[in-house]
């Protein structure tokens, strides 16, 4: 007998209780915090099982949903929202977002018997080849004191127009308006309450679909705004 087989483990940082990224999620889900701290935990526990180096691309949406106990369309809500927040990396392909920050120590325990493994995750996530340009394509190293700097250097969000939208929310038949929805992102840069800049505008729909947000935005606690005000004749005349 080689040895007692290794206990999966994750670090868990206290930081975690009051991280943007959290607040997003828990908003996005409509969940409570602790609730979403809780599912993150899920997520990755269940990653290491079935995606110890990071990797998502072997997994669809449901079954990552359903890893942390969703069902039907919360699964591709869940799954859109973990990237838009950043928790789910895109490029170079999907995978748990600094997963190297979170599962390295147990990878090198698990591991240590045979390096080259845990050598091999952790090269993938040390070094980022993006192409900066059409013509030019370089490697980089992200600098370990940003931990979201590998997502900076992929995104390239183009905010759609209004007929884009306008589009969109014809083809899902939903309620969202489509001038609402573009003027509440636009006068906060297309960035979410926590700071985090959107990544796929459609997915914030679907969100937004979820959440019966239909004019008006996401306001104060969830609060819908439904209706339209009637005008007052001659109210500002005199200004």
């Amino acid at each position: 007998m080689i040895g007692a087989p290794t206990m999966a483990w994750i670090e868990s940082h206290q930081a975690l209780r009051d991280h943007p990224k959290v607040f997003d999620l828990a908003s996005g889900m409509d969940w409570p915090i602790d609730l979403a701290i809780g599912k993150l935990h899920r997520f990755w526990w269940w990653c290491m099982d079935y995606a110890e180096d990071g990797d998502l691309t072997r997994h669809c949406h449901d079954r990552v949903g359903q890893a942390v106990g969703l069902s039907g369309e919360s699964c591709r809500t869940f799954y859109d929202l973990m990237v838009q927040i950043g928790w789910i990396d895109t490029e170079p392909y999907h995978r748990v977002h600094d997963w190297w920050d979170w599962a390295g120590m147990w990878l090198r325990s698990k591991y240590r018997h045979q390096p080259e493994k845990w050598q091999t995750i952790q090269a993938k996530f040390a070094t980022v080849s993006t192409t900066v340009s059409k013509t030019l394509t370089q490697t980089r190293t992200p600098n370990l004191t940003k931990p979201n700097l590998t997502k900076e250097i992929y995104r390239r969000f183009a905010p759609p127009t209004l007929e884009d939208v306008r589009a969109h929310c014809l083809e899902r038949k939903n309620k969202v308006d489509p001038e609402s929805f573009l003027a509440y992102y636009e006068a906060r840069g297309w960035k979410f309450k926590g700071g985090q800049t959107m990544k796929d505008w459609k997915a914030a729909i679907r969100t937004w679909e979820k959440n019966g947000f239909n004019n008006g935005g996401p306001q104060g606690n969830g609060r819908r705004i439904v209706g339209h005000a009637a005008p007052v004749p001659g109210k500002y005349d005199g200004l």
